[in-house]
C-alpha cells in the first residue's frame, strides 16, 4: 500500500512518550514551513494585545462587534 502512495495505519499509542523522545530543535527549515500568522511570534513571547483574548464566556467577544438586526447583504 504504501508503494501506491497510502500510508499504513499506525496508532498514536504505538509511538513512545514524548517524554521518551530526544528534544527537538526548530530548524530554519520548519520556520519556513510555518504559516504565515505563526512566524512573527516566538514560543515564549509575550502576548502583543494589550489585553488577553477572554475565552471564558459562553459567546466569544470579538474585536469587531457588527450591529443587531442586519440582514446578510448589510453586513458585507
Amino acid at each position: 500500500m504504501e508503494s501506491e502512495g497510502y500510508k499504513t495505519y499506525k496508532s498514536a499509542m504505538a509511538n513512545p512518550l514524548l517524554r521518551d523522545q530526544p528534544i527537538r530543535k526548530w530548524t530554519a527549515q520548519d520556520q519556513d514551513d510555518l504559516a504565515d500568522h505563526l512566524k512573527h511570534r516566538k514560543p515564549g513571547e509575550e502576548n502583543p494585545l494589550d489585553e488577553p483574548l477572554k475565552f471564558g464566556k459562553r459567546a466569544l467577544q470579538t474585536l469587531n462587534p457588527t450591529e443587531d438586526k442586519l440582514e446578510p447583504e448589510e453586513m458585507i
